[in-house]
């Protein structure tokens, strides 16, 4: 007998706020800030509009490279206990993002944190004021023994990472606006303390899928957008895929 899903506000369980898309802005404005690796992850899942999983677990044995447009079926997937498969089409624009990871072990993660960490100690090394210390090299050697960069990334590791990047840039915006403020000769407005109102967002890799989703709605209609995130049913797909509310104003401003 099928069981029909929980009405949402009629049952005890603890009801999660639905994932909304992250404007496209927001991510441009947020790649600077994260490490070349996690840049890359970042721009080929919104171009893919992938899963987060399906990203961090991507391995160039997983990718069919014999047509021009290359397909990738993951190992694993959500669905895939329910006996579905699932292909994931890669464009032009996420083949050249891509290409550079590809030439390693086949079976290997392309995106693997250790390159990240290399890249993200190279970057603080170059910005030293002065030459570090023997004292210093030592503790970071010590460091780097106790807790070695995993081979892949994960749910969190991927998400921190995200989450650093919009710490660092609310920070600098509000450097900048106490940095305006003490110039008028007003004191800082921010002090920098945990409950303080947020400048910059912060958004997480879920929220890409979804802003993908709502594009090729309003591009190519949602049948296609099912298509495209693999989905077996359009209700599910509509979760995903926000209606596209500037085209609808559109629309009523030309039938009055």
């Amino acid at each position: 007998m099928d069981v029909g899903g929980l009405k949402m506000g009629r049952t005890p369980a603890r009801e999660s706020q639905p994932v909304r898309p992250v404007d496209p802005q927001i991510v441009e404005q947020t790649l600077p800030y994260l490490t070349a690796v996690v840049a890359d992850m970042v721009r080929f899942q919104l171009l893919t509009a992938v899963r987060p999983q399906e990203v961090y677990n991507l391995r160039p044995c997983d990718i069919d490279r014999s047509e021009k447009i290359w397909r990738y079926t993951p190992e694993h997937h959500k669905t895939e206990h329910h006996g579905k498969s699932r292909t994931i089409f890669i464009g032009p624009q996420a083949q050249a993002i891509l290409a550079p990871y590809l030439e390693r072990d086949p079976s290997e993660c392309c995106f693997q944190p250790r390159e990240s960490e290399a890249q993200r100690n190279a970057e603080r090394k170059s910005k030293r004021a002065t030459p570090m210390t023997p004292s210093h090299r030592r503790r970071v050697a010590k460091s780097n023994r106790k807790r070695p960069p995993r081979a892949n990334y994960g749910v969190d590791t991927y998400r921190r990472a995200i989450a650093r990047a919009c710490d660092t840039l609310d920070k600098l915006l509000k450097t900048e606006q106490n940095q305006q403020q003490v110039s008028q000769g007003q004191p800082a407005r921010y002090k920098f303390e945990k409950n303080e109102p947020r400048l910059f967002p912060h958004w997480h890799p879920n929220q890409l899928r979804h802003t993908q989703a709502t594009l090729i709605r309003a591009r190519f209609g949602v049948e296609m957008a099912q298509v495209m995130l693999g989905h077996s049913n359009v209700k599910v797909t509509e979760i995903y895929a926000e209606k596209d509310q500037a085209a609808a104003a559109r629309i009523a401003a030309e039938i009055g």
